[in-house]
């Protein structure tokens, strides 16, 4: 690659040995580095071209101006980054991408400048008043625009507005000025016609102005350059681009600019140009041998027949360049007019591109030449004798329209050549003359078939057809599904793609309008990028997953062909939402499924629907809805362990239910999931104490747990072979008690809870930690109680007590030694019911402290259970600075995590001291 800076513009030059080899695709990156693909919309809006040189290789120009140049401070430089993404054309290795800077150095300019490119105009001139700051151009929720429309009606637009009519505007404050490009394609564009036949001038009249501030008139007038051939000469003509020019200004100079750089009048003459400045119009000619401006044509000859287009027209899909497809021009020529006004002597400037000719040496008889430039076909017939007059032209062959009425692509220019002319269309595919036809895939076929009707000397029409041409480009873009899960619904993002006239949108298999949007909960918005968001309660989020204590929702969508129904892009998305209470796991292993949606096919044979064991089919089905009744022993259910918690899961394939041509993405398994805890459970007449168990004994019908935790978030429990369980003194002991019930109406109360030496709870030696429910006041460290809460593990918070000590030993009060029995922790627990809390039994006797609220469980009163807990074990002997003593007792300490139990001495009667020189009592 070379650049070159130049006059008004930047030069990319791409080799021609490089595009021999490799398909190319260039992309422009904005000031977020975002990678943007040349079209024509954005050249015609942004200041860019693309041409194949006269050497077969590729030029960028890029106007200094353009959307992504940018003025860098420090060095004054103007910079754009380009991409370049280039295939093998022969695909022998992946595709690549170089990234590339290039800059030019920045010029100031206080002139008005007008460029007439052949696809925009573009408008430039000084920002007012840039030195204070406050009344620059810079609000856009206050620029206004007032515009001329074809027939002299002027209206006021805003920014939005110009933006969406592919109208770009620029304020530089860095570079100090205003610039406005507008495509020629744009509807603020009027056209005039002025002077001979075939010789029209492009207007239009465009106001910038900001609320009580300045004003910019952006208005401007571009001449259509009429080129004729004249005794072996190119000349090209235009009128003067401002009307104005003629009374209140004063012309300066005409230069020309050859391949963006202005050549100086000496170099204009020994070049070979000869440009003039008439009353009305400016003109430039040239020896058409010395300076030719031609089209690329096929080997064959000027007309390109169709077999050759259906041949060269697939390549890759993104691909700019097609060696036959795009202008070649040996050079780029562009008139330079400058100008003073009389009254203020600002500097004006415009630079009026010349297209390129149609002019030969020889003369042919007429025929018809169709090539494909970007996106268009490009149709000439000639030479046509002077004495015949354009009256109708078609691409179709059925719809005609005249000449100074044509417009969308059908709008011909006549090309004038001695004592002929040549006409020349651009019509643009997938226009309403050029209509996209799909072949499948991401391949699109065009065709035009060109229709001229003449009128000869003798006032008869003459109808002249051309072959039907066929263009197959690989140009489809399918639409981009994104998921993703928002408050209380399942959504996607959606971009659209470049044939969307082509799909349906579907919501599972049901095709989505803007009339279910009510039935189905659902939103959706016409724009190009939009957001589809279904609600939780919509029948079209299906159960991906259901369990006591979440439930996950599944939603699909997916674009089909609308003529085949043919999955073109489609997506998945599940989100978890809060239970339904469709799913109910009892405490005797029953699973109850009600009313679970597997799928949104009004055609699905629900009754087919299983279990992972085939014989266990639904329970019952209504609108759409299955259930099923099992337990966690049959039905092909599956267990697995997740520590002291066992998992239950089946699944309902719902594929049972389709039809066997369904689509994949129709298909998916519904889980059914259960957790349970792992209790011990004993009976009302064990006596027995296993030691070293880690979840405790229980009696009576419930299970019960007495867990020590092995965390401050109460989340692992000591397991069994990790008792008894090690610890030093003083160390935070956490303990949990739980019960196993899925009544939400019970709540589980710790009466008592103390510690013994031995497993035994009625053991001589014993140390309360919780009396009724409460910590113990005469205690200098109090126990700590710990909220519940929700989790995955705990679905019913009220099943659930939590509290906190420190490790403790016992000592001889006449050796100071420790003793080396292990401990043991007990409590009895009550199971109260919500409705009431003034049963007796159930009402804490502590105000503080509220861990009780309820009524007994059974109507004659409360229940007692005693549970016991695993050993608790001390590591190493008590340092002497932290021994608490006593001269005649046993001591048992006690410290809680919280500051929970003061020290405790045992003896064969309790008495309780603090210090080792204070006597105890």
């Amino acid at each position: 690659m070379r650049e070159y800076c130049l006059t008004e513009s930047l030069k990319i030059e791409i080799f021609k040995p490089f595009t021999d080899v490799n398909n190319v695709t260039l992309f422009v990156r904005d000031r977020k580095y975002t990678a943007h693909a040349l079209s024509a919309h954005m050249n015609a809006r942004c200041g860019y071209k693309l041409l194949v040189n006269y050497n077969g290789g590729l030029d960028f120009w890029v106007s200094l101006t353009a959307c992504h140049m940018y003025l860098q401070k420090p060095s004054k430089l103007l910079r754009i980054s380009v991409s370049v993404l280039y295939v093998p054309s022969d695909l022998s290795w992946p595709a690549a991408t170089e990234h590339m800077h290039f800059s030019c150095p920045y010029k100031p300019s206080s002139e008005h400048r007008v460029v007439c490119e052949e696809a925009y105009i573009e408008v430039s001139q000084p920002l007012q008043g840039s030195s204070d700051k406050s009344k620059e151009l810079g609000n856009e929720s206050q620029q206004r625009f007032d515009i001329r429309v074809p027939g002299g009606k002027t209206v006021t637009r805003n920014l939005a507005w110009m933006s969406a009519h592919g109208i770009w505007l620029r304020v530089d404050q860095p570079a100090s000025r205003i610039t406005v490009r507008v495509p020629l394609s744009s509807r603020i564009i009027s056209r005039e016609k002025e002077g001979h036949r075939g010789y029209r001038t492009v207007e239009y009249h465009l106001v910038v102005k900001q609320k009580d501030a300045f004003q910019y008139n952006m208005s401007a007038q571009c001449p259509v350059v009429l080129v004729m051939c004249q005794d072996g000469r190119v000349v090209s003509t235009a009128s003067l681009p401002l009307q104005a020019l003629r009374k209140e200004v004063q012309l300066q100079a005409l230069r020309l600019q050859l391949d963006g750089v202005t050549l100086s009048q000496e170099e204009m003459v020994t070049q070979g140009f000869t440009p003039s400045l008439k009353k009305q119009d400016v003109q430039l000619s040239y020896a058409l041998v010395a300076n030719p401006l031609t089209d690329m044509v096929s080997e064959e000859g000027s007309v390109m027949p169709e077999n050759d287009l259906r041949q060269c027209s697939v390549f890759y899909v993104h691909v700019l360049v097609w060696k036959a497809n795009i202008s070649v021009n040996r050079h780029h020529l562009a008139l330079d007019l400058t100008w003073t006004t009389q009254t203020d002597g600002q500097l004006g400037r415009a630079i009026i591109h010349i297209p390129s000719h149609s002019c030969r040496l020889q003369q042919r008889d007429p025929t018809f030449t169709v090539s494909v430039t970007e996106k268009a076909f490009k149709v000439t017939y000639g030479p046509v004798p002077l004495t015949y007059s354009l009256l109708a032209v078609s691409v179709d062959g059925v719809f005609f329209q005249s000449p100074d009425e044509a417009q969308d692509g059908l709008e011909p220019y006549l090309l004038l050549e001695d004592n002929f002319y040549y006409v020349s269309l651009l019509t643009h595919f997938a226009s309403q003359w050029i209509p996209q036809k799909y072949l499948g895939g991401l391949t699109s076929q065009y065709s035009i078939k060109p229709t001229l009707v003449f009128l000869n000397p003798d006032d008869e029409e003459l109808i002249v057809e051309g072959e039907e041409y066929i263009y197959i480009h690989e140009d489809i873009v399918l639409p981009r599904l994104e998921g993703y899960c928002y408050s209380q619904a399942v959504c996607f993002n959606v971009t659209s793609g470049t044939a969307d006239h082509l799909w349906l949108f579907y919501v599972w298999d049901s095709p989505f309008t803007l009339n279910r949007s009510n039935d189905l909960q659902s939103s959706q918005s016409l724009a190009r990028h939009y957001q589809f968001c279904v609600n939780q309660d919509s029948p079209d989020l299906l159960h991906k997953s259901v369990g006591e204590q979440e439930q996950i929702l599944l939603l699909a969508v997916a674009f089909r062909d609308r003529s085949t129904g043919e999955v073109k892009v489609w997506s998945h998305q599940a989100c978890s939402f809060p239970p339904a209470h469709e799913l109910t796991c009892s405490v005797e292993g029953v699973v109850k499924v009600e009313g679970v949606r597997v799928s949104s096919s009004p055609t699905a044979r629900l009754e087919l629907l299983t279990l992972l064991d085939p014989t266990c089919q639904p329970s019952e089905i209504s609108y759409g809805k299955v259930s099923f009744v099992f337990t966690v022993d049959t039905c092909g259910t599956v267990k697995r362990v997740q520590g002291d918690v066992a998992v239950y899961e089946n699944k309902v394939h719902n594929e049972k239910s389709l039809a066997k041509d369904t689509p994949e993405y129709l298909k998916f398994e519904s889980t059914l999931v259960c957790y349970y805890r792992i209790p011990v459970l004993s009976s009302k007449s064990s006596k027995r104490h296993r030691l070293g168990v880690p979840l405790a004994q229980a009696q009576g019908n419930f299970q019960f747990h007495m867990n020590i935790m092995k965390d401050e978030a109460f989340s692992v429990a000591y397991q069994t072979g990790e008792y008894p369980v090690l610890q030093w003194l003083q160390q935070p002991v956490r303990v949990e008690v739980g019960m196993q019930s899925v009544d939400p109406q019970v709540e589980l109360h710790l009466q008592d809870c103390w510690a013994t030496p031995t497993p035994e709870p009625k053991h001589r030696n014993t140390w309360f930690l919780i009396k009724d429910g409460c910590d113990v006041k005469e205690d200098e460290y109090r126990t700590v109680f710990h909220k519940v809460r929700l989790s995955k593990r705990i679905r019913f918070p009220q099943h659930y007590k939590r509290f906190e000590m420190k490790t403790f030993a016992f000592i001889n009060p006449h050796s100071q030694e420790l003793l080396r029995h292990p401990i043991y922790l007990h409590c009895t627990v009550i199971i109260c019911e919500l409705e009431t809390a003034n049963k007796k039994g159930c009402k804490a006797r502590c105000v503080r402290d509220q861990q009780r609220g309820g009524r007994s469980f059974r109507s004659r009163g409360p229940s007692e259970f005693l549970l016991t807990s695993g050993s608790i074990q001390l590591l190493s002997e008590v340092p002497a600075s932290t021994a608490l003593l006593g001269e005649k007792a046993l001591v048992l300490m006690l410290l809680s995590v919280m500051s929970i139990l003061s020290s405790l001495v045992f003896l064969s009667i309790f008495v309780t001291c603090r210090g080792g020189t204070r006597k105890c009592k």
